[in-house]
């Protein structure tokens, strides 16, 4: 192997190193490429786990306060039921007082009746005893008229 053959050798060996390196520098690039892209996803994936959280903790109260509304729903629930109790209780006895309004009222055309029975019977016989007395007076009066005229 003579000189020229070697330097041809050595050059093409260097040029063979070069490209692999080249190819080894673009190797790299693309690795730091991707770790920088791995890194921003890495980011992304953080802020995307702090949002996350965050979406968890806006829904555990959003969650609380639907448990509670319900609980107050539930209270306002058992005050209606109890309204309608009372209210039905109530009710029994407003018709409870209203029979014996109903009685009472019966029991006060029934007196009524009989006072105005009894009461047409001594209008009527205070007003015989009217025209009887008329007529003694009008007799009394008649027979002094004539005593007097005696005198």
């Amino acid at each position: 192997m003579d000189n020229d053959q070697f330097q041809e050798l050595v050059l093409d060996q260097l040029g063979s190193l070069g490209k692999r390196m080249e190819r080894l520098d673009n190797r790299q690039d693309r690795f730091e490429e991707g770790l920088q892209q791995l890194h921003f996803d890495q980011q992304q994936l953080k802020t995307g786990q702090q949002q996350l959280h965050s979406d968890q903790q806006e829904l555990k109260a959003s969650q609380q306060q639907l448990h509670s509304n319900q609980q107050e729903l539930k209270a306002g629930q058992q005050q209606i039921w109890t309204s309608i109790d009372t209210i039905a209780v109530s009710q029994e006895l407003m018709q409870q007082d209203i029979q014996t309004i109903k009685g009472d009222i019966i029991h006060t055309r029934q007196s009524q009746a009989r006072v105005e029975h009894d009461l047409s019977g001594k209008v009527n016989a205070l007003f015989d005893f009217r025209e009887s007395q008329i007529e003694t007076n009008q007799r009394v009066s008649e027979r002094l008229e004539r005593l007097e005229a005696k005198r």
